[in-house]
């Protein structure tokens, strides 16, 4: 048998899982290679296409990356699933045809994280949510596919700690954002992030900021409004415990030079709330779930319900 061979120096291929089987009858090469650089690490290698099924939506033909080379991933995950649109920045989706979402016939997928205090695992799903894990409505802001992103707009937001306010935008520098599964931080203008860190009781210096260990249970929320309804963050979810006894904020900024100039939400917003992604509406919308009932390609925010 010919089995897909990676190669990397700090032990990122064998952290979890095995190597795919590549002489199984169903697997065929795209004669398409790739390279993906992120925020830790790097992949490189080649593209192939077959079936393969997630959560119940399945591909007859469905392209997938193969590794052979990676650097700085030695947690313990089987891949990384990118939902993007076809379009955008990704040459080699544009090259090798649909992207995961078109050939999954996706109308919507769900994502529920869980916080390791909770004892629970997080859920992912495809055409529907868990309701067990949401508290209230979804709200819903208006996605720029053309990016190639779950991207949207967030000209007209701001931030609110107690009586300070802020644009969320810092002045128009940073007019959109993503709220993406791929990042821990909220990453957003460095203007904003100073304003909310003298806010919330942290300091800056050349070593990064910092912030007393008491906030998360003392703390306020920080809350962010994109176009009309405010979500709030509260403390406990917006420090990080270094474990030496010292505390860093999980909002940072930087997003005005972060390449693509957009904010990013990421996991410590999306435990707070709920990330659904809604494609199109589908043919028989679910008389209990109303946010079906729309069909431009939305973002919704909903409160998690944790245990």
């Amino acid at each position: 048998m010919t089995y897909g061979h990676c190669v990397s120096q700090d032990g990122s291929c064998t952290a979890a899982g095995g190597p795919i089987n590549l002489a199984d009858s169903s697997v065929h090469s795209a004669a398409v290679t790739f390279s993906d650089q992120y925020g830790t690490g790097s992949v490189s290698g080649d593209i192939y296409f077959g079936p393969y099924t997630i959560t119940g939506a399945t591909t007859t033909k469905g392209y997938f990356s193969v590794t052979n080379n990676e650097t700085g991933f030695t947690n313990q995950f089987q891949g990384i699933l990118g939902l993007s649109f076809l379009g955008g920045n990704d040459g080699v989706t544009a090259t090798v045809g649909q992207a995961p979402i078109v050939s999954l016939g996706l109308h919507s997928v769900g994502f529920y994280l869980s916080n390791f205090d909770d004892g629970d695992s997080g859920v992912f799903t495809t055409n529907g949510f868990d309701a067990s894990h949401v508290s209230g409505p979804f709200n819903f802001e208006a996605i720029q596919s053309s990016s190639g992103l779950w991207q949207f707009d967030v000209s007209n937001g701001h931030i609110a700690i107690g009586n300070t306010m802020a644009d969320l935008s810092a002045g128009g520098s940073v007019n959109n954002t993503v709220a993406g599964t791929g990042s821990t931080f909220i990453s957003i203008p460095t203007r904003v992030a100073t304003t909310i860190w003298g806010a919330i009781g942290a300091t800056n210096s050349n070593a990064g900021a910092s912030i007393p260990c008491s906030v998360p249970q003392t703390g306020p929320d920080v809350t962010f409004t994109f176009s009309k309804t405010a979500y709030s963050v509260p403390a406990s979810m917006y420090v990080f415990d270094n474990g030496d006894g010292t505390c860093q904020p999980v909002i940072v900024g930087g997003a005005e030079s972060n390449g693509d100039s957009v904010s990013i939400f990421g996991d410590i917003f999306l435990r707070t709330w709920i990330r659904l992604l809604v494609l199109t509406k589908p043919s028989c919308p679910s008389v209990h779930f109303k946010f079906y009932d729309i069909a431009n390609n939305r973002i919704g925010f909903a409160k998690a319900q944790h245990p």
